[in-house]
């Protein structure tokens, strides 16, 4: 096998780096999402391992822009569907399932429920109590500890 051919079957470090960034990118929806799909597709599907985690974080951020009428209902099926199947990206370590579910029904809105501002909102501060418990669970934990 010729090094070229080696190069093309197993990703250097600086394509995974590049990788990772995009992924980043893609959690985030910080740049336009066609053009993150067509830099991820470059660069191929093969990943052995998650080089993103899409966290609680990411989903409040994209309900909240999504009730800012900063992304459409379209703009979130989008992003739910580049996240959904995605190997390189895992989630949030203790939240994997409600993750998955949201992702599901968010990719999904003909199979599930259409995503309204009143779903949406129910989403959003579903989250925002998960991560207000779970803070007040780590405080807890913390003056236990000290």
């Amino acid at each position: 096998m010729s090094p070229i051919q080696n190069h093309q079957s197993q990703p250097s470090s600086q394509e995974d780096t590049t990788r990772s960034q995009l992924l980043e990118s893609l959690l985030a929806c910080d740049r336009d999402l066609e053009n993150i799909l067509f830099a991820l597709n470059e660069l191929g599907w093969d990943s052995e391992e998650s080089l993103a985690v899409l966290n609680r974080q990411h989903i409040i951020s994209i309900l909240n822009r999504y009730l800012n009428k900063k992304l459409s209902s379209l703009a979130v099926e989008n992003w739910a569907n580049a996240v959904e199947c995605r190997e390189d990206i895992s989630y949030e370590k203790n939240f994997e399932t409600i993750i998955d579910r949201i992702i599901q029904e968010l990719a999904n809105p003909r199979i599930y429920r259409p995503l309204s501002h009143t779903i949406a909102r129910e989403w959003y501060d579903y989250f925002r109590e998960l991560d207000r418990v779970y803070i007040d669970q780590r405080l807890s934990e913390h003056h236990h500890i000290s």
